[in-house]
């Protein structure tokens, strides 16, 4: 599944592009980065503070 721009937005979220590097960025007011465990293994997620 592909987000669109808007997709992203309404997410919190605000992809940037520059050169070869695709960034994100998060809206504090919406989003929340935390440290989750997948199959044992500690990743990155983003937490989407839903309305």
């Amino acid at each position: 599944m592909q987000l669109t721009r808007a997709g992203l937005t309404e997410l919190g979220l605000m992809r940037i592009d520059q050169g070869e590097q695709i960034l994100l960025t998060l809206d504090p007011a919406r989003t929340e980065l935390k440290t989750c465990t997948l199959a044992g293994t500690p990743v990155i997620c983003i937490k989407i503070k839903e309305e």
